[in-house]
């Protein structure tokens, strides 16, 4: 397992739960350059080395990754690789190793021209350029050129425009990676798209094991499945969002006979389930989610693809029961069947699925109760029956299942109460989902057992009772952090226990479930809920999410809720709550939404930070509650000011007393200048004096000045001319 390499792949979003999985890369990855072994090592050849700085002349390098590449023995730079016996240059490795961020894009990785000059690199057999930013330009045609070359990966490089053909021309290439998916919506990607009008060069390519082109558009690429399927030694296809034009239902020949990973996930393709995808057997992954695919699943699919681990059909509009085959595929680790039209009952068969980790079979239209043979799905990890016509209790064989982290049975009709053995058995729960049924009954205080729950979903059923106080030892919510990290599922243990060891490659060693994991939530919401809000409640730090509406709770808000500092979200409207809204509250700076609403809240509502900009939705139907936002005002006698307005009083007053001061200082000035002056010139004689002849010699000046112009009257204008010029 040391010599696979690990690759990050396409993102697999299944209703409100998104899955993201790693791929092993094959052994021929990491076996293409070793160089021999041995103390010594010859020098890197200069004319190599000269190619290399002039290469680097034509990148940019904001984060000086290139720092290195100084000195005379290039095989010492950064992503340099020489053979030790040639010095030849064998491998070229300037991928970003940081996981792709879009700031890291923008502000550090490299980017500028690439220059012909690496064609000096003739022996070169690896060429890594991946996550750089080479703003949209063209890939270089002249790459065709590197004959040794055997892995080349230019993904998230941001490339743009046709992908060209010269590439077929690289007849020893093993692994081609053009994936130029980003994760992220933005004009500032749109120039950066990859495109090709067909795939004949890569026909050419008999070598090749690995192929992604995830994201570029094959729109007009009708050729592609029949120019891959002449690759015989693919091994590895990624044809995410790629907007295919279409699936045949059928092929002559299929010559995939090696293909262990194929993800064609949302492309749209509308037709019926090609039947030859399922006669595949060497596939070990199948990814056809976000698609438009009908029709039934095989009912011996365990035969037709024996060594399955991750299937996902998700997003479609699949149709039928889910056969009992599906049981028997003994190797499968990942089955994610949500989003379609299934109907029919689940299969009871589940005895001899022990490696099972992820089952999502949500959103579809499944009915009767959950088998109990589910409880045999000791490493199940992530369980999601939501939105589907399921009912009865919850089976209690699924306190077998210890493993579990994610539990979502919300939308369906299971009855009877929360079981206790879910606090008690199921402790490495994080997420806990189980609204939109009738389950009744108090809330079972052994749910506070459940020290790493970050969410808890209870609302919208028939629970009654009060609010377990016990819910402060619910220790991951009492954590303050402003973000949690994704939940990550290591399944490379499972995984390597059950592949066989003659296989190239190993699928699904990790998948991690992250759309639940960014928030710490409860939710009791429209339940029958009844006493005061458990001041223990303020105790959880972490919430960024309270909703306790639609429930019969009494008594006041209590004033230690200014203690949740990251809350975002408080819904306590529709209950029977009474007093006033604590001061304190406006101490809530993150507070994005609040709802008080239809309560028996009375007093003034605070008008502070946050509280400035709520709207009277937020407090309506509060009969005693007064003043801004509301209509109503606070006090009898006269409508009395609120902060805001108080505020504003004291503003005017001081921009009053300031002009008072201002006009005052004026009037002082003038009378002060104007009787120092004239004063003056009525008790100093020489003074007077003086200032007369002044006036005197000024008036001479510009009489004599306009006597030396005659006016001439030119229409509507007036031009004055000097007397010497008439």
């Amino acid at each position: 397992m040391s010599d696979l390499v690990l690759h990050h792949t396409t993102v697999l979003k299944t209703g409100v739960t998104r899955l993201s999985y790693w791929v092993l890369k094959p052994r021929f990855v990491n076996h293409i350059t070793i160089p021999p072994s041995g103390d010594s090592r010859a020098v890197c050849i200069e004319r190599e080395r000269q190619a290399l700085l002039k290469f680097k002349e034509g990148l940019t390098d904001p984060s000086n990754l290139l720092s290195s590449w100084v000195g005379h023995d290039c095989s010492r730079w950064r992503g340099v690789v020489c053979n030790n016996r040639t010095g030849h240059v064998v491998k070229l490795d300037l991928g970003n190793p940081r996981p792709f961020n879009i700031d890291d894009y923008n502000r550090r990785s490299l980017g500028g021209e690439i220059l012909p000059c690496l064609l000096e690199l003739r022996h070169l057999n690896y060429l890594d350029l991946s996550k750089s930013n080479f703003n949209g330009i063209r890939i270089p045609d002249w790459i065709g050129s590197f004959k040794k070359l055997k892995y080349l990966n230019l993904s998230k490089s941001g490339f743009g425009g046709a992908i060209p053909h010269q590439l077929g021309n690289l007849s020893s290439l093993h692994f081609l990676d053009l994936n130029n998916d980003f994760g992220v919506s933005s004009d500032y990607f749109l120039r950066q798209k990859l495109d090709a009008n067909n795939l004949q060069w890569l026909s050419l390519l008999s070598s090749l094991r690995f192929l992604d082109m995830g994201r570029v558009n094959l729109s007009m690429a009708t050729d592609w499945l029949q120019v891959t399927n002449t690759l015989p030694l693919l091994e590895e296809l990624r044809l995410a969002h790629c907007q295919l034009p279409n699936v045949p239902a059928s092929l002559p020949h299929v010559n995939f006979t090696r293909l262990s990973v194929l993800d064609l996930s949302s492309n749209s393709i509308e037709s019926k389930m090609p039947a030859w995808l399922f006669n595949l057997s060497s596939l070990l992954f199948l990814d056809l989610s976000n698609n438009m695919f009908n029709g039934n699943l095989p009912e011996n699919i365990d035969d037709r693809m024996p060594e399955l681990n991750f299937l996902s059909l998700s997003q479609n509009q699949i149709e039928g029961g889910i056969p009992l085959s599906v049981c028997k595929m003994k190797y499968l680790v990942v089955l994610d069947l949500s989003q379609n039209q299934l109907s029919s009952r689940i299969p009871g068969c589940w005895h001899d699925s022990m490696v099972i980790m992820v089952m999502d079979l949500g959103n579809n239209n499944l009915s009767g109760e959950i088998p109990d043979s589910m409880g045999s799905l000791l490493f199940l990890k992530s369980l999601h029956l939501s939105n589907n016509n399921l009912s009865g209790e919850v089976p209690s064989s699924l306190k077998n299942c210890t493993s579990l982290v994610s539990l979502d049975l919300s939308g369906n009709q299971f009855t009877g109460n929360i079981p206790v053995w879910i606090g008690e058995s199921l402790t490495s729960l994080r997420f806990l989902m189980l609204r939109s049924n009738m389950f009744y009954g108090n809330i079972p205080p052994q749910l506070s057992l459940l020290s790493a729950l970050q969410l808890l979903d209870l609302a919208q059923n028939n629970l009654s009772g009060t609010i377990p106080s016990s819910f402060s030892n619910l220790s991951t919510m009492a954590v303050l952090q402003r973000e949690v990290m994704p939940v990550l599922y290591d399944l490379s243990g499972t995984i390597a226990k059950i592949t066989k060891k003659n296989r190239t490659s190993v699928v699904v060693p990790m998948i991690y479930l992250d759309s639940y994991g960014e928030v710490i939530s409860l939710d009791l919401s429209n339940n029958n809920l009844s006493g005061e809000i458990p001041q223990e409640l303020t105790g959880l730090f972490g919430l960024v999410f309270l909703n306790l509406s639609g429930n019969h709770l009494t008594g006041m808000i209590p004033g230690s809720i200014s203690r949740l500092q990251v809350l975002e979200s408080l819904d306590l409207s529709r209950n029977q709550l009474s007093g006033v809204i604590p001061p304190s509250m406006t101490n809530l700076t993150f507070l994005i939404a609040l709802d008080l609403s239809y309560n028996n809240l009375s007093g003034p509502i605070p008008l502070e930070r946050q509280f400035s900009t709520f709207t009277n939705s937020s407090f309506i139907g509060n009969h005693d509650l007064c003043g801004v936002p509301l209509s109503k005002r606070c006090g009898d006698e006269s409508p009395k000011v609120g902060s805001k307005d108080r505020e504003e009083e004291r503003e005017e007053s001081a921009d009053a007393r300031e002009l008072i001061l201002l006009c005052t200082s004026i009037e002082l000035g003038f009378v002060v200048g104007f009787w120092g002056f004239c004063g003056v010139l009525v008790f100093k004689k020489p003074c007077r004096i003086a200032y007369y002849r002044f006036m005197d010699d000024m008036k001479e000046r510009f009489l004599s000045t306009v006597e030396r112009k005659t006016p001439i009257y030119s229409g509507n204008n007036v031009i004055f001319i000097y007397g010497e010029d008439l």
